[in-house]
């Protein structure tokens, strides 16, 4: 589990003689992404595994995952946590595959419930709070559908303004592509329709928490552009979403198809850029009384 460390008297680095000094440098790209993949994980978690290394995914959110509780495991190259129902049928759920070298960088985990779990994660200096999400379906009782943004929204308002959060997942929503009250929200790239229930309700939401859906900012042919297909239909319904702020660091966002064939989603994509931390060497000069005081003069090469 992640462990947070500090206080308790324990000097900071930079008082260790041969401590390497950070400089923010060039970006480094990371391709985080979603998928639902219609329920079976057991059976499917190590075809999934496989997958997302080929790819060489850092991070995969997955939904409808269908076990029961809490768990934490590690598959292939990938530590895995899941969140589910504690007691009867085992339905929806949510998971986030991460790969091994990435975990030390996981800070805190939070199993909300069936349809919210999330990490947060710091990378170079950031910390970065990814939600993997599975939200009701359209024509499902309202209330239920408030209570899911109700627990969505604390998920985002406890997030400091110089972090970011990244929610990835089925939404089960349609926001189409009518801009109109939304221009900060969404782009104009969107499925030609206007937004269902479900849809409007994210939208809303989105506008009042200041976040942005990534996907329709970004003008794809149809077959990386729709996120479902079944029964002769399609539509886009699983989205990545961040915070204004961090919105510029999102390159792409796109659908790949062939990824995994045994659901009716297709893989949806975020390709972003972060600031890569550059290691500069330094040098500690010290007397044996400055040692004894543990206080060191810094001096660059």
């Amino acid at each position: 589990m992640p462990r947070t460390f500090g206080g308790g008297g324990v000097p900071p680095l930079i008082d260790k003689p041969g401590t390497p000094k950070i400089r923010l440098s060039k970006r480094m790209v990371r391709r985080w992404r979603a998928i639902n993949i219609n329920g079976g994980y057991y059976g499917k978690k190590v075809e999934l595994v496989e997958a997302a290394s080929k790819m060489g995914l850092g991070i995969l959110a997955v939904s409808d995952i269908r076990v029961r509780g809490e768990k934490e495991e590690e598959v292939g190259e990938y530590k895995v946590y899941l969140s589910e129902v504690t007691v009867g049928i085992a339905q929806w759920g949510v998971g986030l595959y991460i790969r091994k070298e990435m975990e030390p960088s996981v800070v805190a985990i939070r199993y909300v419930n069936e349809r919210l779990m999330w990490i947060d994660l710091t990378v170079s200096s950031k910390k970065i709070r990814i939600v993997s999400v599975y939200s009701h379906c359209e024509g499902t009782d309202q209330d239920k559908m408030d209570s899911f943004y109700e627990a969505l929204s604390d998920v985002v308002v406890r997030v400091k303004d110089k972090d970011s959060v990244l929610l990835m997942g089925d939404f089960n929503a349609r926001i189409g592509n009518r801009t109109e009250r939304y221009e900060k929200v969404m782009g104009k790239f969107g499925e030609d329709m206007e937004a269902n229930r479900n849809g409007k309700q994210l939208l809303d939401f989105c506008a009042s928490m200041g976040l942005v859906i990534t996907n329709s900012f970004f003008k794809h042919k149809n077959i990386h552009r729709y996120t479902w297909e079944g029964r002769g239909t399609r539509s886009v319904i699983d989205y990545i979403i961040t915070d204004q702020a961090f919105r510029k660091a999102v390159r792409d966002t796109l659908v790949f198809r062939g990824f995994f064939d045994d659901t009716d989603h297709y893989l949806i994509s975020s390709e972003i850029g972060i600031v890569r931390p550059k290691v500069q060497e330094v040098k500690y000069e010290y007397s044996p009384e400055s040692y004894s005081t543990n206080v060191f003069q810094l001096t660059t090469e």
